[in-house]
């Protein structure tokens, strides 16, 4: 195959990247203009901070940047009124979070003893309906409390799973104006992104603030409308977005107010209370309005990327982006490792030929290790538990012991999560996760800089080395022995295997043959027979006592003994003095 020119090869890859952007540009071409429109791309969640439930407050200036924080008040039923209050009020029938508060009607039930007209209500009925308002009001704001926790808690466990397709904002700027081209508007100018976070221990739900971009959003609000101007406002809006002033301050509203005044060519209002009406004014109207936002991820500046990549492929000089262009170009392996190695990449084997994993790696994963060492890039794939993530943080962790900086990126914060987790305790300090723009990040990355000072400071270079060499000698020696204990096991594994003659052949060559685990079998099976064989004595030494002949000579001895010849045992030989001798000293 025909190597590719270099022009070309970069040529394609920009026209991959132009498609991106126009594909992801197209996307929010259409945006959604009215946040409370029931609108499939709309928003799922609208917490307008005005209207949170008594003793819930947002704290604008606290330390650790959390803005609220709620925890999860018990579920109570709705109280009933007391028996003496029914036809005293407006109904007796439960009301719910959404209904009207109870009232005392000004004239009571039709007393039918008496035949009475209605009356006013007693002072004993006034009491009774006090007390219980009061309880019912209590209910009231505890469970109003609970279905915020509740919204919350939802969008905080949407955000741990599906955090790439959903955002949190904190909006602010809310501009509702029923435009001309019949256009419905009813959508925040600011926002910037928040975190909603369930703690698992305490069931507490807590909103921050974190890192990520704040962004002015006129072009998917007014984008469409004659008005619009941005051209003329391009310092005002740049100061709102620059601005160190909490979206919640008062500033943050009058940048928005200075941008309209210039960017926005069509007289306008402006008010305190929320614009949430049905009908829509005519005029634009801005109000401060904060709320937090649950909707589908923006596309916005995904699209932005797209463009300043392609911008940056467009410039003299540019060099070919392998990764890109491989997806574009058939490209052989040296022509891969020409780019790199012309753009000053690592080489591909830094791994050595000895890798440091901390984790077991199986076949198929040294596999994925074997092909780092020759290609620009591998791609891994595999159902869940299959050990995806296992490799990754044997591979961080051999590139970190090599001296390497590595960058891992993903669709989703969780599996950063979990990856981080993998990686020895050792190594994780070193880690720095940017997830989601959490602030989180920044207090991990000042942790990771005190660790690595601190290493700098404390540890002696030459001392360091030596112990180095020290581990790095005794893990030669546990390899070595890890080798001569994985041969003495096969060793001991082919013994098993081993077919043996029979063991008592003169006994029986039909029994008590095979490998040693059918010996075995055979004598279990027959054990019961023998048990009136006694023990033997484990530390007498492994050696008949007598030979095969004496054996013989002391069973026949043993089949013609009798009586008659054990009594002639202590018989002796005619004779005189000590030259007499007994017959048991003969023998036979």
């Amino acid at each position: 195959m025909a190597e590719v020119d270099d022009v070309d090869a970069l040529h394609l890859t920009m026209k991959l990247v132009d498609f991106l952007a126009e594909v992801t540009d197209a996307a929010t071409r259409d945006p959604v203009r009215d946040i409370l429109a029931d609108e499939v791309s709309g928003p799922e969640l609208v917490l307008w901070l005005d209207q949170l439930p008594e003793g819930i407050r947002v704290n604008d200036q606290s330390v650790d940047d959390v803005l609220l924080r709620v925890r999860p008040p018990s579920i109570l039923p709705e109280p009933r009124p007391p028996a003496e209050l029914v036809g005293w009020i407006d109904s007796s029938e439960p009301r719910g979070l959404d209904g009207f508060e109870p009232e005392l009607l000004e004239l009571g039930p039709i007393d039918v003893e008496s035949k009475s007209a209605r009356r006013v209500p007693p002072n004993s009925i006034v009491r009774a309906f006090t007390r219980w308002r009061g309880t019912w009001r209590q209910w009231s704001r505890s469970q109003k409390r609970r279905e915020l926790y509740e919204k919350l808690e939802s969008a905080a466990k949407k955000l741990e799973q599906r955090d790439d397709e959903f955002e949190f904002v904190l909006a602010v700027g809310l501009m509702c104006w029923q435009a001309p081209d019949g256009e419905q508007i009813r959508r925040h100018l600011v926002t910037e992104p928040v975190l909603p976070k369930l703690d698992r221990k305490t069931a507490e739900v807590t909103v921050s603030r974190v890192s990520g971009k704040r962004r002015f959003e006129d072009k998917e609000v007014l984008g469409a409308q004659e008005a619009y101007q941005p051209d003329r406002a391009r310092i005002s809006k740049t100061a709102v977005i620059e601005s160190d002033a909490s979206l919640l301050e008062e500033q943050t509203l009058a940048g928005i107010l200075g941008w309209l005044e210039l960017g926005f060519g069509e007289a306008f209002e402006t008010e305190e209370m929320r614009g949430t009406k049905e009908e829509l004014p005519t005029s634009p109207v801005l109000s401060a309005s904060p709320a937090l936002v649950l909707r589908p991820r923006s596309r916005v500046l995904l699209a932005e990327a797209y463009k300043r990549i392609a911008e940056a492929l467009r410039e003299p000089g540019a060099e070919v982006p392998v990764g890109l262009a491989q997806l574009v170009v058939d490209t052989e392996a040296e022509q891969r490792h020409r780019w790199l190695s012309e753009q000053g990449a690592v080489s591909g084997d830094v791994l050595g030929n000895d890798p440091l994993f901390p984790l077991h790696a199986n076949d198929e994963q040294m596999r994925v290790i074997d092909l780092l060492r020759t290609e620009t890039s591998v791609v891994v794939q595999g159902p869940p538990g299959t050990g995806k993530t296992h490799t990754i943080a044997n591979l961080v962790s051999a590139l970190l012991a090599r001296g390497q900086r590595v960058l891992v990126t993903s669709q989703k914060d969780q599996a950063l999560k979990v990856l981080r987790d993998k990686i020895p305790a050792e190594l994780r300090q070193l880690c720095v996760l940017l997830a989601g723009g959490s602030k989180d990040a920044a207090k991990e990355l000042e942790h990771g800089l005190e660790a690595l000072s601190e290493a700098v400071a404390s540890t002696n270079v030459h001392a360091l080395s030596a112990r180095a060499d020290t581990l790095a000698a005794e893990r030669d020696q546990s390899r070595s022995r890890s080798v001569e204990l994985n041969d003495r096991v096969r060793e001991l594994r082919d013994i098993e295997n081993v077919r043996h003659e029979p063991v008592v052949p003169g006994f029986s060559t039909e029994i008590y043959l095979g490998t040693l685990k059918d010996i075995v079998r055979e004598v279990k099976r027959v054990e019961t027979a023998y048990d009136w064989i006694p023990a033997v004595d484990h530390n007498v030494p492994d050696v008949p006592p007598l030979s095969h002949a004496e054996l013989i000579e002391l069973h026949w001895l043993l089949r013609s003994d009798s009586p008659a010849r054990r009594s002639r045992s202590t018989q002796e030989m005619a004779g005189s003095g000590s030259g007499s001798m007994r017959f048991d000293e003969f023998g036979e």
